[in-house]
């Protein structure tokens, strides 16, 4: 597992940098949507520059400006977080991005697992539907439910 950090790409140089002078070695730069550190024995951060880097106009088109779909986090001068319905959205986009890419693993269908059964009730269904129609993830999520096998006394199926 690594440590996502998205940077507004003007800060690059700064933040590797920084990560440099913490012991940190630059296993790949410039080569991708993020550059990846490492710092033996296990830690790896990534610094995006993109939240979604593969040719998907309309998610691309979306997140252009991610800051505008974020508030900063009281406290913090630097620190932004997304609403909960844009949190939504992301974490969905991101394992709809590995789904179109070939296919996702069982991280992110845990993700949405998780998502679905403790945040997606308290979510405006109307504005959420919007988005996911104006990014072509509705049907996604509407038509390709994944389906999990939850293993109690009973087995029973949960979908989403």
């Amino acid at each position: 597992s690594d440590i996502d950090i998205y940077v507004d790409e003007k800060n690059i140089p700064k933040i590797k940098e920084i990560l440099l002078s913490l012991g940190f070695t630059c296993e790949s730069e410039g080569m991708c949507h993020h550059d990846a550190f490492m710092k033996p024995p296990v830690m790896d951060v990534e610094i995006h520059r993109e939240l979604i880097s593969e040719n998907l106009k309309e998610l691309n088109a979306y997140y252009k400006d991610v800051f505008s779909k974020t508030r900063l986090v009281d406290g913090y001068q630097y620190v932004h977080e997304m609403n909960e319905e844009e949190f939504y959205i992301y974490v969905l986009a991101h394992f709809y991005k590995h789904y179109k890419a070939g296919g996702s693993g069982i991280r992110s269908v845990m993700d949405m697992y998780v998502l679905n059964n403790s945040l997606y009730d308290s979510l405006d269904k109307e504005s959420l539907n919007l988005k996911l129609k104006q990014l072509k993830m509705r049907d996604f999520r509407k038509e390709r439910k994944p389906e999990i096998k939850i293993h109690t006394k009973e087995v029973r199926k949960k979908t989403f």
